[in-house]
């Protein structure tokens, strides 16, 4: 198998960045909701954080 070429190792992680930002501006332009809502909407953007470092770490591995 040929190995991937950065720009093709680059755009999917650009990719989940991009998805990650865009979810998270959506988080904090509701975060005037209850404290139960928002606690749990960190606690996701918290694990896609934490998805995304894996990500990451794991492209950056190869």
């Amino acid at each position: 198998m040929k190995p991937l070429a950065n720009k093709e190792i680059d755009r999917p992680t650009e990719i989940l960045m991009e998805t990650f930002l865009e979810a998270n501006q959506v988080f904090l332009r509701n975060e005037a909701g209850s404290i139960k809502h928002n606690v749990s909407e960190r606690s996701f953007c918290a694990q896609m954080m934490r998805y995304l470092k894996y990500e990451i770490d794991k492209t950056n591995l190869r």
